[in-house]
């Protein structure tokens, strides 16, 4: 769950949903809220927020990496969701789409 715009918060158990861990700050002291996540395998976790801003944990939330490649890109982003491990898009601001691709097997 996304909690007061820059926080993100885990359930302890499938088994009851209303048991909540802490609330993390995946980067804290910042300005910009956190708008959408989405995993994209069991273990790896992207969030997108505002001012172009999008982090991902690949040890399931418990440590966070910004991605740095697309800070420089003048939009919020609204939206993340991965078709499979290997597909994914990002929504953003006056009409920003970015696109995740895994990468390309060796033969």
């Amino acid at each position: 769950m996304l909690a007061r715009g820059g926080q993100v918060q885990f359930s302890n158990s499938a088994d009851n949903p209303e048991d909540w861990q802490e609330a993390q700050n995946p980067e804290f002291a910042t300005s910009w809220g956190l708008l959408d996540l989405a995993y994209r395998t069991q273990d790896e976790l992207w969030v997108v927020g505002g001012s172009g801003n999008l982090l991902c944990s690949f040890d399931n939330g418990k440590t966070w990496q910004k991605d740095a490649e697309v800070e420089n890109i003048p939009a919020n982003l609204y939206k993340i969701t991965f078709m499979s491990p290997d597909k994914g898009f990002i929504i953003g601001q006056r009409g920003t789409l970015l696109r995740y691709q895994g990468q390309a097997k060796t033969a």
